[in-house]
């Protein structure tokens, strides 16, 4: 694969820049460049992430800085609850595996209009989603609530953080997937990542087995939501 970096920027008018693979979680492999980089150090880190697989070039918004970034979680459709995430001073990653702070919110009426335009916009299996979060940066009037990211499949929903979140994700996995439905019990270190028990009910359509790959179980249950 051959992608000139320069040449793309030439059509930008980006300051700054972020690189990440395509698929990814946690920030695993996400840089920030300046544009004058982009014939050196970020020309070449988008050859090395390209011999692994594609890769996403997107500005870099500094608003998340200083305002730091909205997630707004949907469960069967609905607003179900938000969070504001910040970096720690002099970073850009709002995780909190890199220092970041997050905590429930109110998400600005801007901010969730904007969400529940990006949840309309998505084609007909939205019907079946569980889930679905929406994580946004919003620079202030007159610019527009800007969307980072959404996330349909393997979403962290800060259950923990807001309360009833938990309850609201158990009657949306019934909703979506009536009794008898299929569950999963996940090992995982992060206990907020209890997100992954409605994505594997999305994602994966399964019966009763185990799946290997990811540690998981899975578990069959007569209207109850089993989590680890």
């Amino acid at each position: 694969k051959s992608f000139n970096v320069a040449t793309f920027l030439e059509m930008q008018p980006w300051r700054q820049v972020i690189v990440k693979p395509a698929i990814g979680n946690t920030a695993n492999g996400v840089m920030r460049y300046d544009r004058k980089d982009a014939g050196g150090r970020l020309q070449s880190y988008v050859e090395e992430l390209l011999m692994k697989g594609d890769v996403i070039l997107q500005e870099y918004i500094d608003a998340v800085e200083t305002c730091g970034e909205y997630s707004c979680i949907f469960i069967a459709g609905k607003f179900s609850h938000g969070v504001l995430k910040r970096p720690v001073k002099g970073d850009y990653r709002v995780q909190l595996e890199f220092g970041g702070d997050v905590e429930a919110a109110d998400i600005p009426p801007r901010v969730r209009e904007a969400a529940e335009r990006c949840l309309s916009a998505l084609p007909e299996f939205r019907a079946e989603l569980v889930h679905a979060r929406f994580d946004l940066v919003d620079p202030g009037p007159p610019h527009k609530p800007i969307l980072i990211e959404a996330e349909l499949i393997d979403s962290d929903l800060f259950l923990e953080e807001c309360d009833g979140a938990t309850e609201r994700l158990a009657h949306g996995i019934l909703g979506v997937f009536p009794p008898p439905c299929y569950m999963i019990v996940h090992n995982v270190a992060k206990k907020h990542n209890i997100g992954t028990l409605a994505r594997s009910c999305t994602a994966f359509n399964v019966a009763e087995g185990k799946l290997q790959a990811t540690e998981c179980t899975f578990l069959r249950t007569q209207g109850m939501v089993a989590h680890g």
